[in-house]
């Protein structure tokens, strides 16, 4: 710090409606406004970079958090989107299923008069849908037409 031009003396009180530095014997001049000494306000701008440091960290902790969060919700709502897409693969499927079921019971249903001929028909049925065949057979016959 410079001295006072006044008094030689080091400068280490701040006025600070003035903006200015002076020395001890200058603050006549300085009276009714707002003084520090230059040391207190040092202590008091290493305590505010400590706290601001403290801070800082916490808050690119929390921010890190908060990016990995909205990472996690990207994913998930990525996730949600090929499930939605699959259920409507899957719902067509059954719907796809469904109509094959019913035409195969229209043609088994035409075929119940002709006896023997219908087992080469049958045959031809996987086993899994004999079962859904006949009981579309025997319950919806009257509904579908």
């Amino acid at each position: 710090m410079e001295d006072c031009i006044y008094h030689n003396l080091e400068q280490k009180m701040v006025c600070l409606n003035c903006n200015t530095f002076f020395c001890i014997e200058c603050t006549s001049q300085h009276r009714n406004h707002c003084i520090h000494h230059v040391d207190s306000i040092r202590e008091f701008l290493e305590n505010n970079h400590l706290i601001n440091n403290y801070y800082l960290r916490k808050a690119n902790a929390l921010h890190t958090e908060v990016l990995t969060g909205m990472d996690n919700l990207r994913d998930l709502i990525t996730e949600n989107l090929h499930l939605r897409e699959m259920g409507h693969v899957i719902n067509e499927m059954t719907r796809f299923s469904t109509l094959e079921c019913q035409v195969i019971s229209y043609q088994i249903d035409d075929n119940i008069g002709l006896g023997n001929d219908m087992f080469p028909f049958i045959a031809i049925i996987p086993q899994s849908y004999r079962k859904i065949v006949y009981i579309n057979s025997l319950h919806s016959y009257n509904n579908i037409r």
